[in-house]
């Protein structure tokens, strides 16, 4: 999907919001060459979500400057829409496939849960809820492996991303890795992860 981007000089202006580019900053072209900020982007992928899309064609490409300019008004009320159908949760991210590493003696598991966040923004280290029909699960999400194939399991990886998973943001709109650690945490397809 990289071809819908380009680095804009640094006295091009974004389409949506007038804001200038930075020097050497990426931009995302809508079909009508309409140059978009990354905040303006970030505010519509709620409507246009990089979700199973196997094609490697980014659904926003497919708008003009002006359908971007309806969805970004149409984007926050959608947004709340969401959240009291969820019980208000700040965010909630839905598990398509899960993969559990194997355990040691000594070792924890570590459960893979790839998934997409339906809306709302979760980082490394924070504490949510794995939502369950009789009762929450509090846990700590440990961290996002961004490269790491989904046929393949981390396990040798590990440590390398429970020390480095301070940097790790996921967004909504977008497909996602969450790692977490233990037993117990009874993770299925179309579980969902909140967070308050």
């Amino acid at each position: 999907m990289k071809e819908n981007y380009i680095v804009e000089p640094p006295e091009a202006l974004c389409a949506a919001c007038g804001t200038p580019f930075q020097s050497n900053e990426t931009s995302f072209l809508l079909c009508d060459e309409s140059p978009l900020c990354p905040g303006c982007v970030s505010k519509v992928r709620l409507l246009y979500p990089l979700v199973g899309t196997k094609s490697g064609v980014d659904p926003l490409r497919n708008q003009t400057l002006a359908t971007y300019q309806e969805a970004a008004k149409r984007a926050y009320g959608y947004r709340e829409e969401l959240r009291k159908a969820h019980d208000n949760h700040s965010a909630v991210f839905v598990v398509d496939k899960v993969q559990i590493g194997r355990a040691g003696l000594l070792k924890k598991p570590i459960v893979h849960a790839f998934g997409h966040v339906l809306y709302g923004t979760f980082f490394a280290l924070d504490t949510v809820l794995i939502q369950r029909k009789k009762e929450n699960k509090p846990v700590q999400l440990r961290a996002c492996p961004r490269d790491c194939p989904e046929n393949t399991l981390v396990t040798d990886l590990h440590a390398e991303y429970l020390q480095h998973d301070g940097d790790f943001v996921a967004n909504e709109g977008y497909e996602a890795i969450f790692l977490f650690e233990g037993k117990g945490l009874h993770i299925q397809p179309g579980t969902m992860i909140v967070k308050d």
